[in-house]
């Protein structure tokens, strides 16, 4: 470029030499001049360049550099309820707050501890599990930052009404042949949460796909989705099971026997449940039956289908046994002890009612309860239950109190029956003679 620019301008000084000859000396100083100061502004412009391209890109680089860095403030700790029953679990969740003031939740790094261990446990995923009656707080650190949650454990309170049942896992996933146990989780009036399994009834709406027992013990059969159902008294819960193929370790050893799972049957008159038949083989694996052919000793007692699903016909205790063939086609027999419990059949509470107390005053209710093989109870496990909240408390025993103003409505269920409606009046009316503790 400055070549080119010489050489055009020592052309015009030459031009200027031959038409003003008298000038050549001026006309090659001055052309040389302009040749310097048009070097110098091209370099000088050049410069400038450079330099705006090189702050522009410090500029761009301060401006990422910045953005604000997301640093770790603060640590809060959910969970379902700070008051558990003994042999409750929960699932705790951790979230932190940032600098930026961005809230995420916390996985990775994150370390769960309790103070009292031996009241509220804690494991490494932040699964919860109370063991007896006390105080515990348990805290959640990340980036050393911790946050921290109090929980008691306390003993069920008779007095309290179950508001609403959960499954937990509300959806798994098991092979077929194998089990997984689920748990009811009651959440009381208080907000207190507590295991349910046992008062609960479990029932399979799929039963050739899953079958599950007394105590929420799930037993895949066959490929599918099974819904679960864990109820107690008018309150349901529900939980999805997904059965995928069969377990494929293959055993090492010989087959040395036959099992039936679960071990021993408890149900109730009309209910049905599955139970499968395992070869076993020295190696201690198990592997289903090829075939299986199932009979109950007593069908007037219990029956069992060619699957293997025992119904109770009738009430008391009695076997079921499978012949059970391993794959070279040899038999196995084996027994399963089967217990038939009779159902509620209806309940009846007294005295009948329309009551009227005060409050602080108490009345005693007695629900007594009909079973399918024709006996009554009035110490049967029922439930109680009064609605609307918070007007009266119904205790364990069927003692009702006054708590508030108001009407209220109290009734009694045991499996799948719920008793007539008793009607309270709490307030300044007159009490019903005799009946008032």
């Amino acid at each position: 470029m400055r070549d080119a620019l010489r050489q055009r301008l020592l052309a015009d000084a030459s031009l200027d030499a031959q038409t003003h000859p008298a000038d050549l000396g001026f006309a090659l100083t001055e052309g040389m001049s302009t040749v310097r100061r048009r070097i110098i502004r091209t370099w000088v412009t050049a410069g400038v360049v450079a330099v705006a391209m090189i702050a522009a890109s410090v500029v761009a680089v301060v401006a990422a550099s910045s953005d604000p860095i997301m640093i770790l403030q603060s640590i809060t700790i959910t969970a379902p309820s700070q008051r558990l029953h003994p042999d409750a679990t929960v699932d705790l969740k951790a979230s932190g707050t940032y600098s930026n003031g961005e809230t995420k939740d916390l996985g990775e790094g994150l370390s769960w501890n309790s103070d009292v261990p031996e009241v509220l446990a804690v494991s490494t995923t932040g699964v919860a599990t109370a063991a007896k009656t006390g105080s515990a707080q348990i805290t959640a650190a990340h980036s050393g930052i911790s946050g921290n949650l109090e929980f008691q454990v306390v003993d069920p309170d008779p007095s309290l009404s179950l508001v609403s049942l959960r499954i937990v896992p509300d959806n798994t996933t098991v092979p077929a042949a194998r089990t997984t146990q689920l748990t009811a989780q009651g959440t009381f009036s208080d907000n207190s949460i507590g295991n349910r399994n046992e008062p609960a009834i479990w029932d399979s709406l799929n039963k050739d796909i899953a079958s599950v027992d007394g105590h929420g013990l799930v037993t895949g059969i066959r490929q599918g989705v099974a819904t679960i159902t864990a109820t107690e008294g008018t309150i349901q819960a529900t939980a999805a099971v997904t059965v995928t193929g069969p377990d494929t370790t293959t055993p090492t050893g010989e087959p040395n026997g036959c099992v039936i799972d679960p071990t021993a049957l408890s149900i109730k008159h009309t209910q049905t449940q599955t139970v499968m038949a395992f070869i076993t083989y020295t190696d201690g694996t198990r592997q289903p039956a090829t075939t299986a052919t199932w009979s109950s000793k007593d069908s007037k007692i219990a029956s069992v289908n060619t699957s293997g699903s025992v119904t109770g016909t009738g009430h008391g205790q009695t076997t079921v046994s499978s012949q059970c063939v391993d794959a070279k086609g040899k038999e196995w027999p084996a027994t399963v002890p089967v217990t038939v419990e009779p159902i509620a059949t209806a309940i009846t509470i007294s005295p009948s009612g329309p009551h009227s107390i005060g409050l602080q005053q108490t009345l005693q209710l007695t629900a007594t309860v009909t079973f399918s093989n024709g006996t009554k109870s009035t110490t049967a496990p029922v439930s109680w239950r009064h609605s609307p909240p918070l007007v009266v408390s119904v205790s364990n025993s069927g003692r009702v109190g006054g708590l508030r103003n108001g009407r209220a409505s109290v009734t009694a269920s045991l499996d799948s029956e719920t008793s007539n409606p008793v009607i309270f009046n709490v307030g300044p009316l007159a009490p019903t003679p005799g009946q008032i503790g």
